[in-house]
Order: C-alpha cells, then sequence, then structure tokens
C-alpha cells in the first residue's frame, strides 16, 4: 500500500503550486456567489451566510448558470429593480 505524506513533508512552493487552481477557483466562486446575491438585494449578514454554505456543495452547471445571470442582471437595471423588489 502507497505510504500517505503528512503536510510537513511536502515543501511550501509545491505545495502552493499544487493548490493554486483550487484557490482561485473557489476565490471565483465565492465572488460570483456574492455578486449574484447582492444584486439580488439581500443583506450582507444573508449573504455571507448563504454563500459560505453554497460555494461548497454548488455543481459546475448550476454555478455556470448563475454566471450568466448575473451578466444580464448587471446589463439589465430594469429586471434588477424588479427582482430586488421581489426580494424585500
Amino acid at each position: 500500500m502507497p505510504r500517505a505524506f503528512s503536510i510537513r513533508e511536502i515543501s511550501r512552493p509545491h505545495f502552493n503550486r499544487i493548490w493554486q487552481k483550487p484557490r482561485r477557483q473557489i476565490a471565483h466562486r465565492h465572488r460570483l456567489l456574492t455578486d449574484f446575491l447582492k444584486l439580488l438585494g439581500l443583506s450582507d449578514r444573508v449573504i455571507y451566510h448563504d454563500v459560505e454554505g453554497m460555494e461548497h456543495h454548488i455543481s459546475l452547471p448550476t454555478l455556470r448558470a448563475i454566471e450568466a445571470l448575473t451578466n444580464q442582471l448587471r446589463r439589465r437595471p430594469a429586471l434588477r429593480a424588479q427582482l430586488q423588489a421581489a426580494v424585500v
């Protein structure tokens, strides 16, 4: 059976290279979900709580759909206002 390596055995530069892409993906996911919920007019407290749960469980197809919707909401202030009015 292969031996497992401890974190202490992996050099920091090597470890940073390994985790660089996943870190960027998580940061992008977090920003996207935060932006989306802000565009809906939700409070910062609700956004923080929801994003912390959503970012770990959301599928890539759903994330892409939210990204497309977020882009549309940025370009269409009238639609954004309608959604914000419905959320409040």
